[in-house]
């Protein structure tokens, strides 16, 4: 039978989750290490990935070099997430007992795929838009973080999973979910909604260089300033533009903490300053704020005109450059409750034609080297 044949029959479709694990900056190991130091290693890190995929009932499906593909069954997502946990956790035990010296980037997709036997060898495959989700969010991700689809999230029975910070800490289920993120990848016309599944004391993000590429191949720029809005611009400029995450927050006082990843100031902020969007605040969430001095003496420095990476939210086009066509760039405009300004790079693309200054426009926060932007804008 040929393969087309069997793609063309629907007992080849399996419902199912697919993980991607990946050795993070493989190549420069190689280059760095003797090649019986990094086989050493890569030895140990199959082994490691091997014996949790097989004890959690998963199926290794192939390696692909530097890391390994898995397939589990429908009524198994949650064991995909706790094998991807242990694994990155005996990672983290070995660094420190000097055992290795590697991290990885783990990528969970659940969903329908085609499957079928390879021709010449009768192994198992699976082909689909499931694996090549799996595949790009292990790719984006930042060493030690595991991204996992909102269907992984939705198909997984979430008390099942565990962890040894989260048993010490006694966390609930939710507390092994992240805010839901929003990124574009490689290969899907539409952004892609994600969580980072917590394992350990932090949450490490995607890789700054995937938001490199989004930036060229949208060729998102800085739009020029209108005309009698530069006073207020001063105030939104992108050195006022801070990113952090949510570490601290007190819904019974309606207060929260922010710490900016980069330099690990802490900030304060309260729901005077938090932009109303579809993804209420929360723990380890990703925001863009601006930075704003403290509200009294002594205090941290404010976070105002907050906004969280993958929310939806609703604003006012104050602005278009007409002077290229084809890159119509444009800013959205987003106000808290007392005035403050964030202003949102957008690249309007196909609906340049349809969206006019001074519309207001539904859109999702997405994660820019400049400041947030905008994907998806509709009306």
């Amino acid at each position: 039978m040929s393969y087309a044949d069997i793609f063309r029959d629907p007992g080849s479709i399996e419902n199912g989750a697919i993980m991607f694990i990946d050795i993070s900056d493989s190549t420069s190991m190689k280059e760095k290490e003797t090649e019986a130091t990094w086989l050493t290693t890569f030895g140990w890190f199959f082994d490691t990935i091997e014996n949790h995929i097989h004890d959690s009932g998963g199926t290794i499906v192939k390696y692909l070099g530097d890391g390994a593909m898995a397939f589990y069954h429908i009524d198994s997502v949650a064991k995909a997430i706790n094998a991807a946990i242990k694994i990155q956790e005996d990672i983290d035990v070995a660094n420190h007992d000097n055992t290795v010296s590697i991290s990885c980037t783990i990528g969970i997709s659940q969903g329908k795929m085609r499957t079928f036997k390879t021709q010449k060898n009768g192994g198992t495959d699976y082909i689909g838009n499931v694996v090549d989700k799996a595949a790009r969010l292990s790719g984006v991700a930042s060493p030690k973080a595991i991204f996992a689809d909102d269907n992984t999230i939705n198909a997984a029975v979430m008390p099942q999973v565990s962890s040894k910070r989260g048993s010490l800490s006694q966390w609930e289920a939710k507390d092994y979910i992240g805010s839901q993120q929003q990124i574009m990848l490689k290969g899907f016309s539409r952004s892609v909604k994600y969580y980072e599944i917590r394992w350990g004391d932090q949450a490490y993000g995607v890789k700054s260089q995937y938001a490199t590429d989004i930036a060229k191949e949208t060729d998102i720029q800085t739009p020029p300033i209108p005309q009698g809005r530069e006073r207020e611009h001063e105030k939104t400029h992108t050195k006022n533009k801070k990113i952090g995450t949510v570490y601290s927050l007190r819904e019974d006082i309606g207060c929260s903490f922010i710490r900016d990843g980069l330099t690990n100031q802490e900030y304060y902020t309260d729901n005077r300053f938090v932009i109303v969007g579809s993804i209420p605040l929360a723990n380890d969430a990703q925001v863009f704020f601006l930075e704003k001095d403290s509200l009294k003496a002594g205090a941290k420095p404010l976070a105002a005109a907050v906004v969280t990476i993958g929310g939806t939210y609703s604003g006012k086009i104050t602005h278009i450059n007409s002077k290229n066509v084809q890159k119509q760039l444009a800013s959205i405009e987003l106000l808290d409750t007392t005035g403050n300004i964030m202003d949102i790079f957008a690249y309007l693309g196909d609906n340049s034609l349809n969206i006019s200054k001074g519309e207001s426009v539904k859109f999702e926060i997405a994660y820019h080297q400049k400041g947030p932007s905008a994907l998806n804008i509709r009306r």
